[in-house]
């Protein structure tokens, strides 16, 4: 099947609600989708149609791609050529340069008559103190947006010559690129990778404006190009617990509680 009748296949449908594409059998992919309170699926053999139409009518595409690592932070080897590369000329940038200067603890003697530690009567094994903690900070966020790929360069080299930026640890929170295949302005985000770890990723979150979850999987990945290192497929979840409620059971016998669905907690 071709888009042309795949898109048919749509076309005057009752309130048509795409939900999500998988694999299917014997090489095809499968769009699952709603048409009112029914539950439907159609197969192609090239997912780009399916992702086509699930973008064009209302579904969320959950797929996009991270870049290589070596551009989440900022140090004085960086360049624009680097991105040029990949086929990219970077046009934008957020940046966070930060690090601890001084971390001191005092120890304060707590004078007798003023209470104790741990429970009364016990057996001291420690000195009876508390600690104040002092810790200094030095944090600078920016953004900067340019206009020759030369400018960046000069900013890399403004930062690392200067007395009070040079010595900090800098993270690329966002970064701006234009994709010389394409034309296509994309935005990478910093965030956690999701992998159950606290390492970071820098995601493509937006061509042209539009945020990744409006565009199909393969206009991002075409336009990622060759800074594509890996998919990613981001999707939201919660965790499943029991509601406990603390009532009052006179209350409940007196019928100002509904207790309906609920049964006691022991």
């Amino acid at each position: 099947m071709n888009y042309d009748e795949i898109y048919q296949e749509f076309v005057g449908k009752d309130k048509v609600q795409p939900l999500n594409i998988k694999k299917g059998a014997n090489g095809t992919w499968v769009l699952r989708y709603k048409e009112g309170m029914l539950s439907r699926q159609i197969s192609c053999e090239d997912r780009n149609i399916l992702d086509q139409i699930l973008v064009e009518f209302g579904g969320k595409n959950p797929e996009t791609c991270k870049t290589e690592g070596k551009f989440l932070e900022l140090t004085n080897e960086t360049s624009s050529e680097a991105l040029n590369e990949l086929g990219h000329r970077i046009t934008k940038i957020l940046v966070t340069g930060q690090r601890v200067t001084r971390q001191k603890t005092f120890p304060i003697d707590m004078p007798a008559g003023t209470g104790v530690q741990g429970t009364i009567r016990s057996k001291k094994i420690k000195r009876d103190e508390i600690n104040l903690i002092l810790k200094d900070r030095e944090e600078v966020t920016f953004t900067r947006v340019f206009s020759e790929p030369e400018e960046f360069d000069n900013l890399v080299g403004f930062i690392f010559s200067h007395e009070s930026l040079k010595d900090l640890k800098w993270y690329v929170r966002k970064l701006g690129t234009e994709s010389r295949e394409t034309n296509k302005q994309c935005l990478w985000v910093r965030l956690k990778a999701g992998d159950g770890t606290k390492s970071m990723v820098l995601e493509l979150h937006e061509l042209d404006g539009t945020f990744f979850t409006d565009c199909t999987r393969q206009d991002l990945f075409d336009a990622a190009g060759d800074m594509f290192d890996a998919p990613c497929k981001r999707v939201k979840v919660r965790k499943k617990k029991d509601l406990v409620k603390d009532i009052c059971l006179f209350a409940a016998e007196d019928g100002k509680i509904d207790l309906n669905g609920f049964e006691a907690v022991v």
